[in-house]
């Protein structure tokens, strides 16, 4: 809650956090029907919003801005961060291979 009142989406760190040290390609929970991260895309986000009653772009709008932040946010600091080159290597992979994320462009 930015302003205290609206609702925003969670930081990238909840999807990130763990790909470099857990091999699994499961997901902690299901996403509209994704369990798996090379099943997620921008479909199981609208089918979020739709099921939630908000509508699909009270919902995909947020995660396409926060998965553009992110990847700005990367390109301009990733080689400054305290990380190793696998934890670095792991987050490339993850952005690369995740539809949802590699789709939203």
């Amino acid at each position: 809650y930015g302003d205290g009142v609206t609702p925003e989406i969670a930081p990238a760190y909840d999807m990130l956090s763990t790909i470099a040290h857990m091999r699994d390609e499961k997901m902690a929970l299901r996403l509209a029907g994704a369990k798996r991260w090379a099943e997620l895309t921008m479909d199981n986000f609208a089918k979020l919003g739709e099921r939630a009653g908000v509508g699909s772009e009270v919902i995909v709008r947020p995660v396409t801005e926060t998965i553009g932040r992110f990847r700005e946010a990367w390109a301009a600091e990733s080689s400054r961060l305290p990380i190793s080159s696998r934890v670095a290597d792991a987050v490339d992979r993850q952005t690369a291979t995740v539809p949802a994320i590699s789709a939203a462009r």
